[in-house]
């Protein structure tokens, strides 16, 4: 019987090394390297791009049509998937590696970025898995998002290993877990910024498909403007009450809300189930809400909103999370632009 390992794993390579040296994606997060300005969310997109180029890869190139007898056997699915994983996942660490250098450097820590090693028993998982079942297309879905999952894995390990290794220094690092805002709630319930090594056990998990982005920064009483990438020390009077208020206060203060508005958000959202929309819909208004709040509406546990012909309502948790629960068209367009406009648009020429 023809070795047919060595020829489906010479296509997958080739097909996996082509579409990364394609990807603008990736291309762009290598120019911003070179220029030290890249981030650990730009890292994270760069991630997914590697995980879904693989998982295409795979599902371009392994059937049981071509597989012996329809099936994956183990010594064929070991020597195809070692090395595919081996090299997907490093290549994800060496981008979270120059992201953690670039902020340990800007933080002024002179530290040596720690670089994440893959598990091997996460590999064997999934090779068991696949290999242990009588029909490969049965379980083809297992080389999907599970290996997104692993490539994904690589960011979060180095942030578990930056924040160990920080924290024995004496440092005081902080971890963020940010939801994509359309997540699951058990993602949103997890969603945080933490000082380690007081974070939930689940703060380093994922579930199939999770696409929550986690970001890590050096401590010490140091915190990173997002804007311009400069470092500045808190007061100690703000570190003192940080700590004494940290466990009960931290989610709404980070959400930027009254306590009594997160506290009632929290309640709704696990109250209220959100609306179905159609995809393109949804992102449409999630777009509109993260981007064109007012400071009111961001510090409220419900928005209301006109976009296009309908007033949407959504319960706002802060942390650009929201879960739209409303819908009802607009009954006069006219109306609300005599009271939105300070001009008489009926007589507007555009000129």
């Amino acid at each position: 019987m023809e070795d047919i390992a060595p020829r489906l794993l010479e296509k997958i390579q080739n097909q996996f090394n082509h579409d990364i040296s394609k990807s603008s994606i990736i291309k762009n997060f290598k120019a911003k390297a070179q220029k030290g300005k890249v981030t650990y969310n730009q890292a994270n997109e760069v991630t997914q791009e590697i995980g879904r180029i693989l998982a295409k890869a795979y599902a371009d190139n392994l059937s049981s049509n071509v597989l012996p007898n329809g099936r994956m056997y183990y010594n064929i699915a070991s020597r195809i998937l070692n090395p595919t994983l081996i090299e997907a996942y490093s290549m994800a660490a060496d981008n979270a590696e120059i992201v953690q250098r670039i902020m340990n450097e800007a933080a002024g820590i002179g530290i040596k970025a720690m670089r994440a090693q893959i598990q091997q028993g996460s590999i064997d998982g999934i090779v068991n898995r696949i290999s242990g079942e009588e029909y490969f297309d049965d379980v083809n879905w297992i080389l999907d998002a599970p290996v997104r999952n692993l490539v994904q894995k690589a960011m979060d390990d180095t942030v578990k290993k930056n924040a160990d290794f920080h924290a024995q220094a004496g440092l005081k690092p902080r971890i963020i877990r940010r939801s994509s805002g359309h997540c699951c709630e058990w993602c949103n319930q997890v969603a945080g910024t933490y000082i380690y090594p007081d974070v939930p056990k689940d703060v380093f998990r994922r579930h199939d498909n999770c696409d929550c982005v986690l970001e890590y920064y050096p401590g010490d009483g140091k915190k990173q403007n997002v804007w311009t990438k400069e470092w500045r020390y808190e007061k100690e009077f703000d570190k003192i009450e940080e700590r004494k208020n940290l466990s009960s206060n931290i989610h709404y203060k980070l959400a930027n809300m009254p306590k009594d508005e997160y506290a009632r958000a929290k309640k709704l959202w696990q109250k209220n189930i959100e609306l179905s929309l159609p995809g393109r819909e949804k992102e449409h208004i999630y777009e509109e809400l993260d981007n064109n709040l007012t400071t009111e509406e961001r510090e409220s546990c419900i928005v209301r909103r006109a976009i296009g012909e309908y007033y949407y309502t959504a319960i706002n948790m802060g942390h650009n999370q929201y879960k739209i629960i409303n819908k009802e068209p607009i009954e006069d367009i006219d109306a609300i632009l005599d009271e939105v406009l300070d001009f008489n648009w009926r007589d507007y020429d555009g000129k």
